[in-house]
């Protein structure tokens, strides 16, 4: 059963990570000559010996090698594709020769494929890592669901982003889904991701409501939590008054077999309004009040009689249909607050408990089954009202009738300019009665 909302906050780190980066290019002609060439010559030992300039010009008719080959060995020892012996910005190809030149393993996929690595480049992006699952979103949005602030029973203990390991793992695999679905324009098929380096991250919550549940033995539980520890923290959590040591203590194995509803004392008014009020008999403790539960009658209604115990004093007051009785008597029986022909609301102590954790609590209630009756509760008022003799028939008329005739809805007026009240009574409950209201 339903207690109450209750709300949950899972820590979450959003990262700013910088992702170095390269994506496969053609190779032009001319560095694939070079690597051709760098094969060929280790395959052929009688060329190694010979320069660097001397090679390109017999083979190739290239003069002028170190304005054309020179800067382009740079580039494939940069990239990882060639290792040079001694070759530098200032060597002059006369005097180098081809036995300084190696490929790499990775250099000699790349001339069997005919790509080169671009040049590598730094990107952005941004990501939310949800420490509970292990699982991690990226956008590039300020994701609307998180908080600055834990406004709830925390799932974890975790004061700051840097006691989390940063999830290299489930990075890398993202921007590899992020791949696939084309979505940044440095990011394709063909791109090689170097590193990936947070270079800032911040603790942040998601809250979320749940319901806060009640169930045998009155164990309590968030929706879907099933660690004692956290239920216990959530029972601490929610806001529930300390009973008054007049309440009733209130002992059930199982509320779903003995409540309609159980809820926090607070929602107790709210309960009562939500009650189906269209019958013609209320009774309700004083401090509930009765103008905002009642209201007043309109139209052609049936005239409503309201009961109101532990009043200050004894008074009756008319209004438009809604007769109101305050006694100074305690008439509902012990916890309840409220009580019509057919249901009751209820107050009372509850021993909560969930993991170590026992809590007292003062709670609303809806009995599925009521032994109280409102018509004797009512009659009961009517031989007690013998200061009002002139309204005792009306309390005791309306405590035995399920409904009034419409023609009881128009016998009550109130002349408020000779503050007189004028009631006509039909069938012989009370003739006609003229009495100043004080």
């Amino acid at each position: 059963m339903k207690l109450c909302d209750i709300t949950l906050s899972y820590p979450f780190i959003r990262y700013q990570i910088d992702v170095t980066h390269f994506t496969s290019r053609y190779s032009t002609a001319i560095e694939w000559l070079i690597l051709e060439s760098i094969q060929k010559t280790h395959e052929s030992p009688e060329y190694l010996g010979m320069t660097i300039e001397d090679f390109f010009y017999r083979l190739f008719g290239i003069k002028d090698t170190n304005l054309m080959i020179r800067p382009c060995l740079l580039d494939l020892r940069d990239m990882g594709a060639i290792q040079t012996d001694a070759i530098y910005d200032q060597t002059d190809m006369a005097q180098a020769q081809m036995s300084q030149l190696h490929l790499t393993q990775d250099g000699a996929q790349m001339q069997r494929d005919g790509k080169l690595p671009g040049m590598a480049s730094t990107d952005g992006i941004k990501c939310y890592y949800d420490i509970t699952d292990s699982k991690l979103f990226i956008t590039d949005k300020d994701s609307a669901n998180v908080s600055d602030k834990c406004r709830g029973v925390p799932i974890m203990e975790i004061n700051d982003a840097s006691e989390v390991i940063f999830p290299k793992v489930q990075v890398t695999d993202g921007l590899e889904t992020l791949k696939k679905q084309k979505k940044k324009p440095w990011l394709t098929a063909d791109t090689v991701i170097q590193s990936v380096v947070p270079s800032s991250s911040k603790l942040l919550w998601r809250n979320v409501f749940r319901n806060f549940n009640v169930g045998a033995g009155m164990q309590c539980s968030a929706e879907g939590i099933e660690d004692s520890d956290i239920n216990a923290a959530a029972l601490d959590f929610v806001n529930l008054h300390i009973p008054d040591a007049s309440l009733p203590e209130i002992f059930t194995n199982n509320p779903d077999d003995d409540f309609d509803v159980l809820e926090p004392s607070d929602r107790i008014q709210t309960l009562i309004g939500q009650m189906n009020n269209k019958g013609n008999l209320f009774i309700a403790d004083a401090h509930i009040g009765s103008d905002s539960l009642f209201g007043s009658n309109s139209g052609k209604q049936a005239v409503k009689l309201c009961i109101i115990c532990n009043a200050e004093k004894t008074s009756v007051k008319i209004d438009r249909g809604v007769i109101t009785v305050f006694v100074t008597e305690s008439l509902l029986p012990e916890g309840y607050v409220y009580l019509d022909r057919t249901r009751a609301v209820g107050r009372g102590a509850f021993s909560l408990s969930a993991g170590n954790t026992v809590r007292y609590a003062e709670l609303a209630y809806i009995p599925k089954k009521t032994e109280a009756d409102a018509e004797k509760i009512a009659l009961m008022c009517a031989k007690s009202f013998s200061r009002f003799s002139e309204y005792a028939a009306y309390i005791a008329y309306i405590g035995r009738k399920n409904r009034f005739h419409k023609a009881v809805r128009k016998r009550s007026v109130v002349n408020r300019r000779e503050n007189k009240l004028s009631c006509t009574a039909e069938r012989g409950i009370h003739d006609a009665v003229q009495k100043q209201v004080r």
